[in-house]
């Protein structure tokens, strides 16, 4: 399998290529994305990772592009943005056939739990795979154990098992870098709170929280978004 990445920046490349392999997916960097539409048919790529950052206009002909004779079970076809991708660009990346938008904060470690999630669920999911956006659905804080600082963030997935969970400041999870840790967790979802004990398995690049104690009602509220 064949993934093509169009990105300026070599530092992605190498970063990008390891989760890949654990895929069996072998990686084709292009620096111009004229050059990359050029080849296209030639290569006939599995997965399309564009990074919309560098290559703000570029990304929209590129996908309208593949998607006239690609269709979504074909071929994967994902973008790397950043805080100036406006939500009217997720609309057109979506009309276009745009499955997965990823946002880069700092480097591209941050983004490479969520590729390769990315790659997880489209492999089981195919077309009907969309890598979805839970920032405005779910809202979530917790109690640093530690140092009894309050940890917001970012809910970048969410279900009746688990949250991945993105802290604004990384230096409050100080303390939690030994796991399990068992947190106070309060989820806000549309207009209700939910508080619940939570297990701090993992303090990456995300945290990964696990839920203890969720009532059948809780978790019926958490499917549903």
């Amino acid at each position: 399998m064949k993934a093509i990445l169009i990105s300026e920046i070599l530092e992605s490349e190498e970063e990008i290529r390891p989760v890949l392999r654990e895929h069996g997916i072998d990686l084709i960097h292009y620096r111009s994305p004229l050059k990359a539409m050029d080849n296209l048919s030639e290569i006939s790529p599995d997965a399309l990772i564009i990074n919309a950052i560098d290559f703000p206009r570029h990304w929209k002909v590129i996908a309208q592009h593949i998607r006239w004779d690609k269709p979504q079970e074909s071929v994967l076809l994902l973008l790397l943005t950043d805080d100036s991708f406006s939500e009217q660009d997720k609309e057109k990346a979506q009309e276009s056939g745009v499955q997965a938008m990823i946002q880069v904060e700092n480097s591209f470690v941050d983004a490479l739990p969520e590729i390769k999630k990315a790659f997880e669920e489209y492999k089981k999911g195919g077309a009907n795979y969309t890598l979805r956006d839970f920032s405005k659905a779910a809202q979530c804080v917790f109690l640093n154990p530690k140092n009894g600082v309050l940890i917001t963030g970012t809910v970048k997935d969410i279900s009746s098992e688990k949250i991945i969970f993105k802290a604004d400041f990384p230096e409050d999870c100080l303390g939690l870098d030994e796991s399990p840790v068992r947190v106070d967790c309060c989820l806000k979802i549309k207009d209700k709170t939910i508080e619940s004990k939570c297990l701090l398995e993992s303090n990456l690049s995300y945290l990964d929280l696990t839920f203890v104690e969720l009532s059948a009602e809780n978790k019926n509220l958490i499917d549903s978004i």
